[in-house]
């Protein structure tokens, strides 16, 4: 467990996302074992768990949550997402990979897609911003990788890796802070549904690059990249 404070995140708030965001760096296949098909495959499944879910989800925040603190980050985060046509950036990184996805992309990542839509619907702010926090807070370690990813496509558009490599790290702690001011607000057991929420979203993380891939070979890539 970890004291909520009013000074940000705590160390053991810190600790905990920084413990899961090295399990989600261990998890990614090795890049030295990956074709150019992989690759595409992979930033392919990203985009598709990814790019219709992000603006959604940090909406539920400034729906459900109770406290100034946590609408305030996600309406700041929202406003860049949203001005700056984020969404495009991402379906123009796709596009200089060779890398949309297509239906059968959408369908293998689904299952983990609604998962994470389940714990959006259930209303809860804490939850809602913890979901935030995790896909700002995580992405220091997938963004970098899916510019990999796309050097390995020949991709010569990397604006939405460069971008986000900044912005998310400034997003992250807003977010981080916003949990520690919404958990004071009147939940039975706050530090229970941050954990609880954390491991979905790092589970949600792994799987669209590694666990549930639908081309075996990538799942052979990660596998000789382990031994």
């Amino acid at each position: 467990m970890f004291n909520i404070t009013d000074e940000g995140a705590t160390p053991e708030l810190l600790t905990l996302f920084e413990n899961n965001a090295k399990e989600i760096q261990s998890s990614l296949p090795a890049l030295t074992t990956l074709s150019k098909e992989q690759a595409q495959t992979l930033i392919q499944r990203y985009v598709a768990a990814i790019e219709g879910n992000f603006v959604p989800w940090f909406c539920a925040v400034t729906i459900y949550a109770r406290s100034p603190q946590a609408k305030y980050a996600a309406m700041e985060n929202l406003d860049v997402e949203i001005r700056d046509d984020h969404q495009g950036m991402l379906r123009a990184f796709a596009i200089g990979a060779k890398a949309e996805p297509t239906h059968e992309h959408y369908q293998a990542v689904l299952p983990h897609v609604s998962k994470m839509r389940k714990i959006i619907a259930e209303g809860s702010g804490l939850k809602s911003i913890t979901v935030s926090a995790c896909l700002e807070y995580f992405s220091k370690e997938f963004v970098p990788y899916l510019a990999e990813l796309a050097k390995k496509c020949d991709s010569t558009n990397f604006q939405y890796t460069d971008i986000h490599g900044e912005a998310d790290a400034i997003h992250a702690n807003q977010c981080l802070w916003a949990i520690e001011h919404e958990a004071k607000w009147g939940y039975m057991k706050p530090e229970v549904e941050i954990e609880k929420t954390i491991n979905a979203s790092r589970d949600f993380i792994k799987t669209i690059f590694q666990k549930s891939a639908s081309d075996s070979s990538v799942q052979r890539a990660f596998m000789q990249g382990k031994k």
